[in-house]
């Protein structure tokens, strides 16, 4: 019985992080042992590798959350380029890290040298997004010349 209400209990708490959520979708494990996984990031590789996944899908959610913000003040014209622009990005990233992480390929070190490198490039991507929506500049100060405020 105690078992069975501290699983109810991790699930509850854990369905409140979405990046939780989506890490158990990815990986293919209940969401409490994701839970119980970054509460020892450490302990193995397996546990290594799924906080690895987490830090990468919560950065991913912080990109998504900034990029629709950004996508909502622009021009349809900009819009579409935005788009294709953060489509490419996300091949690079994809086939960037994937050849980061060859040298490793077939080892348990692989993904975890993999979603670090996506990590790091996502946390680079989110903080372009940032500087394009604080961007007030028309006249080319900022990267960006036709945010709408």
């Amino acid at each position: 019985m105690l078992v069975q209400l501290m699983v109810v209990c991790c699930e509850t708490i854990a369905a409140m992080d979405p990046a939780v959520v989506e890490t158990s979708r990815r990986t293919s494990l209940s969401q409490a042992s994701v839970t119980e996984a970054l509460k020892q990031c450490d302990l193995s590789q397996s546990e290594m590798n799924i906080c690895a996944e987490y830090r990468f899908v919560r950065e991913e959610l912080r990109l998504n959350r900034y990029y629709r913000e950004l996508l909502a003040r622009r021009e349809e014209r900009d819009a579409h380029k935005l788009q294709h622009a953060q489509q490419t990005w996300i091949r690079w990233r994809e086939a960037n890290c994937d050849y980061e992480a060859s040298d490793l390929e077939g080892g348990s070190l692989m993904p975890l040298v993999s979603l670090n490198c996506k990590t790091r490039a996502t946390k680079e991507r989110t903080e372009w997004v940032r500087e394009m929506l604080s961007c007030t500049s028309i006249r080319g100060e900022c990267r960006s010349q036709r945010v709408r405020k």
